[in-house]
């Protein structure tokens, strides 16, 4: 199903397993730790591989523990929602508490994460069949943001070939 709604929907990529039709993408029960962005950290850390620091989940009904999570992340830190489709940033404690409260009272799941200042957000596109052969398609970069969305993409990144090559044994 390529980017966007239906790549990250794991009831979709089971629908097309029962109905006995091939899907290009990973297998329904992997989907769905693309798509839930505090699972994939789950992910990474038990394959070894440190994600920005954050916090645990909290949802509706939540006390946001404001003065614990500036101690443990710093400011400014980042106010996410569990699909990743909306990053604010909160450049006070004040500013965090007033953000994470109206996402909790309005039912939201959110977490929070540390800001990496200069930061790039680094995207290579993998393919693989069903046989165990992998490749990288390359490396892309999307670091610009609008309103906390990741906005525009740029094929090849604008990094060095070097440290592409690096990340994709």
């Amino acid at each position: 199903p390529g980017l966007g709604r239906l790549a990250e929907d794991p009831a979709f990529a089971q629908e097309v397993a029962a109905a006995n039709l091939l899907l290009i993408g990973p297998p329904y029960d992997r989907v769905g730790n693309a798509g839930d962005r505090h699972r994939a950290r789950e992910v990474s850390r038990r394959a070894k591989v440190m994600p920005v620091p954050g916090t645990g989940l909290l949802r509706s009904g939540d006390a946001a523990p404001i003065d614990e999570v500036v101690k443990h992340l710093g400011l400014p830190l980042w106010i996410k929602d569990n699909r990743g489709r909306l990053a604010q940033r909160a450049e006070t404690a004040e500013q965090a508490d007033a953000l994470a409260r109206a996402r909790l009272e309005a039912g939201e799941a959110i977490w929070f994460e540390a800001h990496v200042r200069q930061a790039r957000h680094l995207v290579v596109a993998v393919a693989a069949d069903a046989k165990g052969s992998v490749v990288a398609l390359g490396v892309r970069e999307r670091s610009l943001r609008k309103n906390g969305m990741l906005t525009v993409d740029q094929l090849p990144a604008s990094i060095s070939a070097q440290l592409a090559a690096a990340g994709v044994d």
